[in-house]
Order: structure tokens, then sequence, then C-alpha cells
């Protein structure tokens, strides 16, 4: 059976929970119940600006990918961030990534998207590579943020 994408429902809130949690644990980051929970929370919900999948194979989860809406004037109109994408370690190195980015080109191309972009962090150079082959490019600028003072 090939792997099938299938849009977050409320239901899937703890089998997400689990795969991110591990998918943090890969990319050393610690999960804050508070603040990560309520943005599964309200994922799993529904919300216009953030869409999000579960991946599956043979109805086993195979992982997951998380896609934010947003603009950019520079690019023509509405864009994309592949804010999160993980697929679990013993199908990793058998192609799922890649299937996993061409859907969401697809879906980005369906929505009428203008831009597609990702984030990659300096210590995972093999994701970066898997990036570069499928035609994402470093723009040589640097992704800064800020969180907004109350």
């Amino acid at each position: 059976m090939p792997l099938t994408f299938d849009p977050l429902r409320p239901s899937d809130r703890a089998v997400l929970e689990e795969l991110v949690r591990a998918y943090y644990i890969d990319d050393g980051h610690a999960y804050d119940e508070a603040l990560h929970g309520r943005a599964l929370d309200e994922l799993c919900a529904g919300n216009e600006f953030a869409l999000g999948w579960i991946m599956r194979e043979d109805g086993e989860t195979a992982g997951y990918v998380v896609i934010t809406l947003g603009f950019s004037i520079l690019y023509g109109g509405f864009d994309a961030f592949i804010d999160e994408i993980y697929v679990t370690p013993q199908r990793r190195g058998k192609g799922f990534g890649t299937q996993a980015l061409h859907f969401a080109e697809e879906e980005c191309l369906r929505r009428g998207l203008r831009r597609m972009y990702l984030e990659v962090t300096h210590h995972n150079p093999r994701a970066r590579a898997l990036y570069e082959r499928l035609g994402y490019e470093d723009h040589e600028s640097y992704l800064l943020s800020k969180t907004p003072a109350p």
C-alpha cells in the first residue's frame, strides 16, 4: 500500500504529540507541554493558517507534515512555510521524506501558493542535502525570530 497523507483531525492529537516529542528528541528541542500542547490542540482542531497531515504506510504511522500559510510581496503572493516534517526512524532513507516534500509541493500548487520555505538546522546535513536535491536553495539570508513582549 502506498504512503498516504491524512489531514489532521482532533482524534489525531495523541499520535501527533507522540510524533512531535520523538522529533524534538531527535532534533535536540525540549518539549514544553503548555506551549507545544496548545499549538497541537489548535492544529488538530483546524486552523486557516496551519495545515497538517499524518503520514501512514499500510495503516501504520510513518510521520507528519505541517505547513503554515503566509504572504510575501517579494515573491508575489501567498506562500507556505514547511513548519515541521518528521519521518519515523525505521522509515528514514527509504524515500518517505522525498514523498512528503512532493506532497507538500502538490498541496501548495493546488492552493495557488507562490513560494515554499523551510528551515533546516546546521547539525542536520542529511536533511539539508535532501532539500537541496529537491530544489530548495540557500538564499544567503538569516532566519531571525523574536517572541513579542506582552
